[in-house]
């Protein structure tokens, strides 16, 4: 039942804004009553964290990653693959997934303990090799860099970033980092 919702409520959001659309015409479209809604989703920005979900679920982290030929390039893969789907969650979405968080926290946004490990596995073999020069405790310097890719989130969302959100993220961490000049993307 909450598979239904969900997925009707995303496709209903493809012709109206998240504030527009209500908990009624979402129970009309599914056939179902305000209780049953409830039971099955607590509240309407309950619906935001499962979309969000969904859209992750459709990018292979792990897959991008393996794919890459550095320990950098894999980081970067990672980020970029979480980025892909924030932008597809559109900001609309993901401006208001961003205030239900802040109103009740959901856990949206805690970090993901496998993604975690991996992430920092990387950061310490890319350390090691050259690749990041930054000498930071690579469990830290992962975190500083999850930190920073939400707040280039919000600042999409203000519409404060110009350019291509994936470049802008990535030369951040090329930053943070102190990446080899050799890693670097081109301007």
């Amino acid at each position: 039942m909450r598979n239904l919702i969900t997925k009707t409520a995303y496709n209903l959001l493809k012709t109206k804004t998240f504030e527009e659309l209500s908990v009624d015409e979402i129970c009309e479209a599914c056939g179902i009553s305000k209780p049953t809604f409830y039971k099955y989703l607590g509240s309407k920005e309950n619906l935001l964290g499962y979309f969000y979900e969904d859209v992750l679920k459709e990018y292979n982290t792990a897959y991008s990653m393996l794919m890459e030929d550095t320990y950098w390039n894999q980081i970067c893969a990672g980020f970029e693959s979480i980025i892909k789907a924030s932008t597809e969650f559109g900001i609309n979405l993901y401006s208001n997934l961003f205030i239900a968080n802040l109103k009740n926290n959901q856990g949206t946004f805690n970090f993901d303990d496998n993604l975690a490990k991996t992430m920092i596995v990387l950061f310490e073999k890319s350390q090691k090799v050259g690749q990041i020069r930054n000498t930071s405790n690579p469990k830290n310097l992962y975190y500083v860099c999850v930190n920073a890719s939400f707040g280039y989130g919000i600042n999409w969302c203000l519409g404060n970033n110009k350019g291509d959100l994936t470049k802008l993220f990535r030369k951040a961490l090329e930053d943070i980092c102190d990446v080899d000049p050799k890693f670097r993307i081109k301007d």
